[in-house]
């Protein structure tokens, strides 16, 4: 019970340990359990909360102005990383971006769609135009 008092104690003194510990908790979420739902904006947002109350940035005395500025910067990140973060260009296009595919029948020739398999799933595809690499060999 006294461990339980202290800790309390402590996150009523410096908050900013609060907002790092769910910033942490967070990100674990985001790669282990709701991966691409955005829980990545809402870690940015607490840990940019922890930063400021760190440094004194903002004065944030209330629980709920502490949650006001979390939410502020969760939107502002989401502002500034989500057009590196959504898919750009054809809205057909899903990034594979390491995930192995097996080549179809045909050669998959740069600046031309071909077709790969990639877990038991047809699907068209393209070579990254920014890369050297020509063609891919079927198969």
């Amino acid at each position: 019970m006294d461990e339980l008092l202290s800790l309390k104690a402590s996150i009523a003194r410096d908050p900013a340990k609060l907002w790092m510990a769910i910033s942490v908790a967070l990100l674990l979420v985001e790669f282990f359990i709701l991966s691409e739902v955005g829980v990545f904006f809402l870690s940015m947002g607490a840990l940019s909360t922890s930063i400021a109350l760190h440094f004194h940035w903002l004065n944030l005395p209330t629980a709920e102005s502490q949650i006001i500025a979390a939410l502020a910067f969760t939107f502002g990140w989401a502002l500034i990383l989500w057009g590196r973060v959504r898919m750009k260009g054809d809205k057909n296009y899903i990034s594979l971006v390491g995930v192995r595919a097996k080549v179809g029948k045909k050669p998959l020739k740069k600046g031309k769609i071909g077709n790969i398999d990639v877990s038991g799933t047809k699907m068209r595809a393209r070579i990254n135009p920014r890369l050297e690499l020509e063609e891919i060999e079927a198969g």
